[in-house]
């Protein structure tokens, strides 16, 4: 089952994915790139989410695009050295009537990298692109956005339809550096994950029921530790079922039960916690 990137992210009950479809080789549109302002967005509010266009040559390094800077140590980095953004969820905020649409334009969620071909329903974690001659880019995220965009777009909802409609974005890690230049080929080289396209990854920390199994494959992916962290929780307190392996008597009207879960899942120190609520079924297993 597959949830159209325009539309809310529904709470839903998601025990499959489908493998996302393979983009098409695009082009680098636009390449952006800002420095951190302080007031940039009111008041005391500092951000680097305005990013200006480069043409390029322009050097792409493991911390992203030279001359880009981030507010926040949630932003940036490594793990998230390069921000891209569908432009095509642009026409579908200015639909939705916010109080200022025109703000919803290219460039807008700070993105480093505009593209065409790619999005949130065909980019995989995982997914190893080729940018240019040289530069070899890998997902590690869906875009975990931030209070600052309400601001960004001056409307309070801006963060929370962010959210419910999953047109967050993804971010990337720079595998290896190199010149990029607006004009240059962006192509997919390696999907290791094609069940796990960006969209579905929030479909799945977000639904309201999750199979363990996707929840347990969710917490192997190489994404950054923000995401794993989200989805070793969503594993953790989900509720399991468990089977009896062992009683033994330990005092007089007391005995001892180990039970192991149902499900073949590896599941690090699956034990109950203090305080933890358990259903306990009697007889023949149905």
């Amino acid at each position: 089952m597959g949830v159209a990137s325009t539309s809310n992210l529904p709470k839903e009950n998601v025990s499959h994915l489908d493998s996302a479809p393979l983009p098409e080789p695009g082009v680098l549109l636009q390449i952006r790139a800002g420095r951190i302002k302080k007031g940039a967005l009111g008041g005391e509010i500092t951000s680097a989410i305005y990013k200006q266009e480069h043409n390029g040559p322009i050097f792409c390094s493991a911390t992203g695009v030279i001359g880009d800077e981030h507010a926040s140590s949630r932003h940036g980095g490594t793990e998230r050295a390069v921000h891209q953004y569908n432009p095509a969820h642009y026409p579908d905020w200015r639909a939705e009537n916010p109080p200022e649409p025109d703000l919803y334009d290219i460039g807008a969620y700070g993105e480093n990298l505009v593209t065409t071909n790619m999005s949130d329903d065909n980019v995989c974690i995982g997914d190893i692109y080729k940018l240019g001659q040289d530069v070899l880019l890998e997902v590690s995220e869906p875009r975990h956005p931030c209070f600052k965009l309400n601001s960004r777009f001056r409307w309070p909802r801006a963060l929370k339809r962010t959210i419910r409609t999953g047109r967050a974005g993804w971010n990337m890690r720079v595998l290896k550096a190199g010149n990029i230049c607006k004009g240059d080929t962006i192509s997919l080289v390696k999907r290791p994950y094609p069940e796990w396209s960006v969209l579905n990854v929030q479909r799945v920390i977000r639904a309201r029921n999750v199979s363990l199994h996707l929840l347990a494959e969710c917490t192997r992916l190489p994404m950054t530790d923000l995401f794993l962290d989200i989805a070793k929780e969503r594993l953790r307190s989900a509720p399991k079922t468990y089977t009896l392996v062992d009683a033994k008597m330990v005092a007089q009207r007391v005995r001892k039960l180990n039970f192991a879960l149902k499900e073949p899942l590896v599941i690090s120190n699956p034990a109950f916690e203090p305080y933890a609520f358990a259903q306990i079924t009697f007889g023949q297993e149905p």
